[in-house]
């Protein structure tokens, strides 16, 4: 659609930059650029689909407002949830080297017990993530939805929130990756990392919206 159009082109030329060899200022500049895109093109999509094509400009968002900042506000408080569940996950590797006597065959298997605990920190943190999500679309079709609705709203639906936003995410960016190592991939890579994105937030526009009707019967 149009509308996503120029978001993605731009977008895409910021993603370019961000892969060249240029100074730290100039890639620091337009990775900031490319969250505020991409931003945008998540808020765009997600009114597309929930309210249809003529809730946005012909050409699409290219205005920051409040909702855009409370969208990327909420992106970046899960962000710092990930960074805390990372500190907690490093804090258990440091104390278990710190207490156990690793020279003893025993204590060597307990070497295990972090990895372990990290496992289950980021399965609890992406299963967060998941019930938290569908504040995302509500938010960029103006419903105020806070992280603590949608998960009260996805109370009956954990599996299939894990699924929607983490799950089939990554079966999908895997190949991708894979791709990305392949010598002179970048464009390749690049296009359909831009068609995944936009495929995963319309997906969950579809959620919420299913999710949405069927909790609160409107």
């Amino acid at each position: 659609m149009k509308a996503l159009l120029l978001p993605l082109v731009a977008y895409a030329l910021l993603d370019a930059i961000d892969h060249m060899e240029t100074g730290s200022f100039i890639i620091g500049i337009s990775s900031v650029l490319s969250s505020a895109f991409a931003t945008i093109i998540a808020v765009t999509t997600h009114r597309i689909i929930l309210l249809g094509p003529d809730s946005v400009s012909k050409w699409g968002f290219f205005n920051w407002g409040v909702r855009e900042t409370v969208f990327a506000l909420h992106i970046i408080a899960l962000i710092f949830f990930l960074f805390f569940c990372g500190f907690i996950a490093k804090s258990s590797y440091t104390a278990t080297f710190s207490i156990l006597d690793l020279n003893s065959v025993p204590w060597k298997l307990l070497v295990y017990i972090p990895l372990i605990i990290t496992f289950v920190i980021y399965v609890v943190a992406f299963w967060v993530i998941g019930r938290v999500s569908l504040a995302f679309p509500a938010i960029a079709i103006n419903q105020g939805v806070s992280f603590r609705y949608s998960w009260k709203l996805t109370r009956k639906h954990q599996l299939l929130m894990f699924l929607v936003v983490i799950a089939f995410p990554v079966c999908i960016w895997i190949p991708i990756y894979l791709l990305g190592k392949i010598p002179y991939t970048a464009s390749v890579v690049s296009v359909l990392s831009l068609i995944t994105m936009v495929f995963e937030i319309a997906i969950l526009s579809v959620t919420y919206k299913a999710i949405y009707e069927l909790e609160d019967g409107s």
